[in-house]
């Protein structure tokens, strides 16, 4: 889980992002 890690949750969170933009952008 995230909830120990605050780092690794917003690291993934802002890959999700950049995922979820490449997506649309196609």
């Amino acid at each position: 889980t995230f909830g120990g890690n605050p780092l690794a949750s917003a690291v993934a969170i802002a890959a999700l992002d950049v995922i979820k933009d490449e997506s649309l952008a196609e």
